[in-house]
C-alpha cells in the first residue's frame, strides 16, 4: 500500500504562558543507593479471546505497572491498545499473576515502579491486508483526497464497527483514522491514530509509511507539547533508511526540543481526563504544579524508577522530584473531560 506525501507543518515552538504562583510543599526523600532491578520468575502467557480468534482477530495493548517489594505486579494500567476490550481485559489478568523477584537496595526489597509492556496477540499464519480491507482503505483515502469528509467519517465508523483486522490491518485502518483526523484539524484523534498505527511495528507497514508516521508522530508531540516524547521519535527518525531530507528538515526542531527541555523557561503541557477516568505524562524537569482548568482531580500518582509517590491533586503546591529517583511519569485520575495543565519547573532530568 502507498501512502499519498502530506506537507511537514509544526506550529511554532515558542511557549508564550504565564505561570501562577504555587505554594512549596517540603521535598519528598532523597535517599537511594546501588539498585538491582526486579527479575522475571513467572509471566504467566495472557489467553488468546476466544471471540477475537475466532474472527481471525489479532492486536495488542499496552500495560504500565509496579512491582512491590514481595516481587508481586500492584497498580497495573492499561495505557493504551489497538482498540479491543478483550484484548485489554486479558491482558490485565495476565500481568496482575505475574510474579519476579524483587528490585533490592542495599540487600532489602523496594518496589520498582516505571514498568511497561506491550502485549501482542498474534495468530498463526500469514498475516497480510485482504482484498476487503484493502478495498475499504482505499475508499477512505479517495473520500479524504476528494474532501468528502463526511463520506470518510461514516466508512472510517463502517470499518471500527467490525474490528476484524490483523495486526498490519490494524496498523492502517489507524494510520487512515489519522489522515481524516488531520483533515479536519483534529490534533488530539490524530496522535491517537498515529501512536496505534505505529504500535503494531514496521513489519506492519511499508518503510516509507513507517518514515510518514514517526515524521507526524514528532510533529504532533511537539505541538502538544510532549517534548520528551518528541524526541524520542526523532531518534527513531534518525534509525530509519532513507530518512536524509526528513532529518534535514527536522533537525532545527529539534535542536529547539532539546534547548528547550534543559533549559529554565516553564513548560506546560495541557491535557484531559480520558474517558477511562485517567491519563499520563513523562515528565521532563524535577519538579512541577497543576493547574485546573475544568472539571475534578482526584488522585496524583509519581511513578519513578523504584519510587513512586501518591497525594490528593491540588492547585496549590509545587511537587519537587528528588534527583536520584530520574526521570518519572505522573498518573492522574479524575472526572472524565476534566481539563488541566502541568506545568513542569527547574532543571532538566534525563539524557537527551
Amino acid at each position: 500500500m502507498s501512502v499519498k506525501s502530506s506537507k511537514f507543518i509544526l506550529n511554532s515552538l515558542i511557549l508564550a504562558f504565564s505561570v501562577p504562583s504555587f505554594a512549596q510543599t517540603s521535598d519528598m526523600s532523597e535517599h537511594i543507593e546501588t539498585i538491582v532491578d526486579a527479575k522475571p520468575l513467572e509471566r504467566q502467557e495472557p489467553k488468546y479471546p476466544i471471540n477475537a480468534a475466532r474472527n481471525g482477530q489479532e492486536g495488542w495493548a499496552k500495560v504500565s505497572f509496579v512491582i512491590d517489594q514481595n516481587g508481586n505486579v500492584v497498580d497495573p494500567v492499561i495505557q493504551d491498545s489497538s482498540g479491543l476490550n478483550s484484548f485489554e481485559k486479558e491482558t490485565l489478568k495476565a500481568v496482575k499473576n505475574w510474579k519476579y523477584s524483587p528490585a533490592m537496595q542495599d540487600g532489602q526489597p523496594i518496589e520498582q515502579c516505571q514498568m511497561e509492556v506491550q502485549i501482542d496477540y498474534r495468530l498463526s499464519g500469514e498475516s497480510g491486508v485482504t482484498r476487503k480491507f484493502q478495498s475499504a482503505y482505499q475508499q477512505v483515502l479517495d473520500a479524504i483526497t476528494a474532501k468528502e469528509l463526511e463520506l470518510a467519517e461514516k466508512l472510517l465508523s463502517k470499518m471500527a464497527d467490525s474490528k476484524m483486522w490483523n495486526h498490519s490491518e490494524n496498523s492502517y485502518f489507524w494510520l487512515a483514522d489519522s489522515m481524516y483526523a488531520k483533515e479536519i484539524d483534529d490534533m488530539q484523534r490524530e496522535l491517537v491514530g498515529v501512536n496505534r498505527a505505529l504500535a503494531s511495528g514496521k513489519d506492519a507497514l511499508n518503510p516509507a509509511t513507517f518514515l510518514y508516521l514517526l515524521t507526524r508522530q514528532f510533529a504532533l508531540f511537539t505541538t502538544d507539547t510532549q517534548y520528551s516524547k518528541a524526541m524520542q521519535s526523532y531518534k527513531q527518525i534518525l534509525q530509519q533508511e532513507d530518512n536524509t531530507a526528513v532529518v534535514a528538515n527536522l533537525e532545527p526542531y529539534a535542536s529547539q526540543l532539546q534547548n528547550m527541555l534543559q533549559g529554565s523557561e516553564p513548560l506546560i503541557h495541557s491535557t484531559k481526563i480520558r474517558t477511562s477516568g485517567s491519563t499520563y505524562h513523562e515528565l521532563s524537569r524535577e519538579s512541577f504544579a497543576l493547574h485546573i482548568n475544568e472539571g475534578e482531580l482526584d488522585e496524583v500518582q509519581l511513578r519513578c524508577a523504584n519510587k513512586r509517590a501518591r497525594f490528593t491533586a491540588s492547585e496549590n503546591s509545587e511537587w519537587r522530584i528528588p534527583a536520584s529517583w530520574g526521570q518519572c511519569t505522573l498518573f492522574v485520575t479524575g472526572t472524565p473531560d476534566s481539563q488541566f495543565d502541568v506545568i513542569e519547573l527547574g532543571a532538566y532530568k534525563g539524557q537527551i
